[in-house]
């Protein structure tokens, strides 16, 4: 009988939080409802720390932690949705809250609240540690490594790996441990400054992904950190969504045509400079409209510069642009394969033929934010979304629509 996905959720109680988990606890059967949240809304915006909130049913007190001491804060949760015979990563994070309500005295719910690994990464200040010179994902994996966030490949000390053929230690899963990535990073565009790490470290590692290298930084739906640096127009598309023939059917489909990031006066000033370098196309008689960027780590005053160039191309006119679409798929749509476990900064193209005739309307987006909503009777998912026009920093040259010097690329 057709279904929506089946959707699981397991606490590792035991596991510290910077180690990768092993010893899960199926909790799958108290789900009641859950909300997934994770991403940005604008390309200006930061990316956010992810949040998922599930209640739990509660009747036999399974979740009290006046009874069960393995009930803290700071256990490490996963979401699993699983359609068929394919299962895809939602959420892994950790706990920050057990809730516990007892709504009409009759009833016994815990509201669990949990956030992704940048809640612990927005709880650690840095303290003065020298770092040189180095690409901007290089940078991300130093910083990172004097934290203590795990590297790629490690396992949990005293696990080992899988011995074929070794009676003892061949049972995977049990005497031993597949290896998971914790990271995955882009090499990078840029090239950071040689600095003294002070400050926020959440806070500083959003300002060399997403604000110097003008890529994304976020957790995966698998719990890994990943780096992706500037967006090419070359990147793959994972589809196209539209509103009739066999495109990929969206519910709903949102799009602005406003002035919230529409600037004239470019300002990008480097850490340790004392004046920024600009970029401005202010015609007579309009009201200039400054974007600030302070703070910035590139090692080159050149490299600010041509950020504030691409800036000032890119923002310096409005564009009608996607917001929001929302999808609401059947039992049996091929949706759900599209859309479950989607990471951000996917590329895709959306189509919307509004009524009254013309002109379809065609857009390359970003995804920027994935949302889930899910009840034992409902179950939506919606994407913020964004132009996936690339900053013009390159040309690209023999590609039609990006190799017209002055037209649809710039000399910075």
């Amino acid at each position: 009988m057709p279904s929506w996905p089946t959707l699981s959720i397991r606490v590792d109680y035991t596991t510290p939080e910077l180690q990768i988990p092993t010893d899960w606890t199926d909790l799958s059967d108290r789900i009641r409802r859950a909300n997934i949240h994770q991403g940005r809304s604008r390309l200006l915006a930061q990316t956010e720390t992810g949040r998922a909130t599930v209640l739990m049913d509660n009747l036999d007190r399974g979740l009290d932690p006046t009874l069960h001491p393995e009930v803290k804060p700071g256990a490490h949760l996963e979401i699993k949705a699983t359609k068929g015979t394919q299962t895809f990563n939602l959420f892994r994070g950790f706990v920050r809250s057990w809730g516990q309500e007892w709504p009409e005295k009759k009833d016994a719910v815990v509201p669990v609240t949990a956030e992704d690994a940048f809640s612990l990464l927005a709880r650690y200040e840095l303290q003065d540690e020298a770092i040189a010179s180095m690409a901007s994902g290089a940078h991300l994996e130093a910083v990172l490594d004097l934290y203590g966030w795990p590297a790629s490949g490690s396992i949990p000390p005293g696990t080992t790996w899988w011995r074929l053929g070794n009676a003892t230690d061949g049972k995977l899963g049990t005497t031993t441990f597949l290896g998971e990535q914790a990271r995955f990073f882009d090499t990078g565009q840029s090239t950071i400054m040689a600095t003294t790490l002070t400050g926020n470290l959440l806070t500083h590692l959003l300002n060399v992904a997403e604000k110097t290298e003008q890529g994304t930084l976020y957790v995966g739906p698998s719990g890994d950190l990943v780096f992706k640096e500037r967006p090419s127009p070359f990147d793959p598309s994972i589809g196209t969504w539209g509103d009739e023939g066999s495109e990929l059917r969206y519910t709903d489909l949102s799009m602005d045509y406003d002035d919230d990031e529409l600037y004239n006066d470019i300002r990008v000033t480097r850490r340790g400079d004392v004046a920024p370098v600009t970029a401005s196309n202010i015609p007579a008689n309009v009201a200039p409209r400054t974007l600030p960027l302070t703070d910035v780590l590139f090692s080159t005053v050149g490299a600010a510069q041509a950020l504030a160039t691409e800036l000032l191309t890119r923002y310096q006119a409005a564009v009608l642009h996607p917001m929001e679409m929302v999808m609401r798929p059947p039992y049996d749509s091929p949706l759900w394969a599209a859309t479950l476990g989607v990471e951000l900064g996917s590329r895709l193209t959306v189509r919307r033929r509004p009524p009254g005739g013309g002109a379809m309307v065609e857009l390359d987006c970003l995804v920027l934010g994935v949302t889930h909503d899910i009840t034992p009777s409902f179950w939506e998912i919606s994407w913020d979304l964004a132009p996936a026009e690339p900053l013009l920093d390159a040309w690209y040259l023999g590609h039609t629509g990006f190799s017209e010097l002055g037209t649809s690329t710039v000399l910075a």
